[in-house]
């Protein structure tokens, strides 16, 4: 049995078995994480790169769960309160005690509980490190200096690390910020090359291993989508933005909306109340609060996308302002609504403690009456909180069934390449790795509909695209968690039923006994991961060696000029073949798979490589020097008390 501290969302788990299958150098490839089939990595390994540093621990014995605890979870919860305490420090260095109730207020609200308990954790990581981003470049703009400028962007890289999003409404909030600052010159002018140049090329040479290939193969990850998209999921109204309560609070259910909590529009109240307060404050602070009251009301109206008043500018500006493509969840957007009032509510609470402690008579009356203020505060955010047990079951310790162990025992056993295919798709506990991909994301029939695939396994062009692709197994998952065969968001049992007894009906699939509710078919012949294609006669006894997921030796006997040699992952025309002198690219067979054909006579052993791989590990080289310098520059200014 294995238990793990977080399931649910898009938070992934990993067997003790394949996880070491992602410790390795960041990848152009992807053949096992997001697909089975293969894919171009380039435009995740900003996130994926962190993945694969933190699998590397699992070479110590440490397993996932824990992994994921201490390098994703509690980091997250540790920056997210102490980058907002820091920021009240910043703008209000005067008062810094309240800078703690600005840390609960920045991790207790429900768009991050929301986040965390829907497994998002590398955009929580973003958003954990936000308010620091922020903070540093209000630093940098007070005293610019190269170690001010150093620090800036090394956080901000490591917040594009984890999010691109997250850090775009960050740069946003930074140019609002600017904006309100204009008047201040040390902002501005020979200035500027500590504030804007230094971080920017900072940014671009540690995150270089990614961008450079990026742009190069122009392998974009749309994170929009199409427009119907940005329209289908603006589940938050305007007084839920405002109130900076999540739509999906507290179940967290994707698409169920709540009905408004009246008590959460106290918050905003409270927040906007410091405009009243700032006529007896410096310009400075004056700035700092209309600053911020604009930065919550902006991200307030963005994070109800294309919901009134005014819908249809979300959906103007999500169809063509630069870089607003990323955002088909407008709730990305609280992100402004969150670092506005861990800053705002405190400041007014002060100001208010202020305001009545006039009235009192003696010094300790008044400052028991401002505490008493802060606590009243507290207790009435937590009362807000009083649904979080909902979420619980999202993070309790989960069993896992003994049938998916099983499955996993079954594999680990099995050496010989294949490929696993999930009907209608991947169960989180399912288990993968370089030697059995896991197809099951729509990534092969394009569809997630258990009727319809069913329906299409009975024809014979899908059991040669199965064969074709390596399908050894096909799966049924037992659904222990309710995501899959769902009705009206509820677990359907009869559609799960109907799944198996349609595959029991296919003549050439073979059920294995024993693995109870899970459903496993073994389809008979299939192809391996390398085959030729000789005079129409398939040949199917290479040896390959995976020296990682872009490059793979083959050796190939007796082959024949002409003869097709057939590499069963996705077509990718990066993909390039290596014998002698020869270098081939990647042509495609049966519209689906890469292949080569063969020079010349022989026996001789065939380099596969992915060629973008090449730029990766160039940028790798770029951000690692790039990254070690920083570290002793600063280690030097540190040294030296600069």
């Amino acid at each position: 049995m294995n238990n793990m501290f977080l399931i649910g969302g898009d938070w992934r788990y990993f067997w003790p078995e394949n996880i070491g299958n992602f410790a390795h150098l960041p990848s152009a490839w992807d053949s096992i994480l997001n697909t089975g089939v293969g894919e171009a990595a380039t435009g995740t390994l900003w996130i994926t790169s962190y993945l694969n540093l933190t699998a590397f621990f699992s070479k110590l014995g440490i397993s996932w769960d824990l992994t994921g605890l201490i390098f994703w979870i509690v980091p997250s919860v540790i920056f997210s309160f102490l980058g907002a305490n820091y920021l009240f420090k910043i703008i209000f260095p005067l008062k810094p005690k309240l800078g703690i109730l600005s840390g609960f207020i920045y991790l207790f609200n429900t768009y991050f509980l929301m986040i965390i308990s829907g497994g998002q954790m590398g955009v929580a990581l973003s958003f954990s490190l936000a308010p620091l981003v922020l903070a540093r470049f209000i630093c940098n703009a007070k005293a610019p200096s190269f170690k001010n400028s150093l620090i800036f962007g090394l956080l901000l890289s490591a917040q594009l690390l984890f999010d691109p999003r997250l850090t775009y409404i960050t740069l946003l909030a930074l140019f609002i910020f600017c904006v309100f600052n204009i008047s201040r010159s040390a902002l501005f002018g020979k200035n500027i090359l500590m504030t804007a140049l230094i971080p920017s090329i900072v940014l671009f040479l540690l995150h270089s291993y990614w961008i450079i290939p990026l742009f190069i193969t122009k392998t974009f990850v749309s994170f929009g989508g199409a427009m119907g998209g940005a329209d289908f999921l603006s589940f938050a109204k305007f007084e839920n933005t405002i109130s900076l309560l999540h739509p999906n609070w507290p179940e967290n259910i994707f698409g169920k909306v709540y009905f408004m909590k009246p008590e959460f529009l106290m918050i905003p109240i409270i927040a906007y109340s410091s405009l009243f307060f700032i006529n007896k404050r410096d310009d400075k602070t004056k700035t700092s609060i209309i600053f911020l009251s604009f930065l919550g009301l902006f991200g307030s109206f963005l994070a109800k996308g294309n919901q009134e008043p005014l819908g249809g500018i979300y959906l103007y500006l999500f169809n063509h302002f630069p870089g607003f493509f990323l955002f088909r969840d407008p709730t990305k957007w609280y992100l402004l609504v969150a670092l506005s009032y861990s800053v705002l509510v405190p400041f007014a609470i002060y100001e208010l403690s202020q305001a009545v402690g006039k009235y009192s008579v003696t010094y300790l009356n008044k400052n028991v009456l401002q505490k008493t203020i802060v606590g009243i505060f507290i207790f009435f955010f937590i009362f807000t909180l009083r649904d979080i047990s909902n979420i619980y079951w999202r993070i309790k310790p989960k069993v896992i069934d003994k049938e998916y162990s099983m499955l996993r025992d079954l594999l680990v056993k099995d050496q010989s390449f294949s490929r696993t295919f999930w009907v209608p798709q991947w169960q989180r506990f399912g288990y993968f790795s370089n030697t059995h991909p896991a197809v099951g994301r729509g990534e092969l029939l394009n569809t997630l509909d258990a009727n319809l695939i069913t329906k299409m396994l009975d024809q014979p062009q899908t059991e040669k695209l199965l064969k074709l692709m390596s399908v050894k197994y096909i799966i049924v998952p037992y659904d222990s968690e309710g995501e899959i065969f769902l009705k009206d968001r509820k677990y359907n049992k009869k559609s799960y039923e109907n799944t198996i007894t349609n595959l029991d009906k296919i003549s050439w699939l073979k059920k294995m006994k024993g693995f109870n509710k899970l459903a496993v078919y073994e389809i008979p012949t299939f192809y391996n991961h390398f085959w030729i294609l000789s005079d129409g006669r398939f040949v199917n006894n290479l040896h390959d060696q995976q020296t990682s997921e872009a490059h793979y030796t083959v050796a190939a006997s007796n082959v024949k000029k002409g003869d097709i040699l057939v590499f069963s992952e996705n077509f990718n025309n990066g993909w390039y073949a290596k014998i002698g002198k020869n270098i081939l690219q990647s042509s495609p067979y049966e519209k689906t798979l890469n292949s080569f054909v063969m020079p010349e006579n022989g026996s001789y052993k065939i380099e596969i490589y992915y060629h973008p791989q090449k730029l990766v590990n160039m940028g790798l080289v770029i951000s690692t020097s790039t990254l070690l310098g920083m570290i002793f520059i600063l280690l030097y200014f540190s040294r030296r008390k600069i």
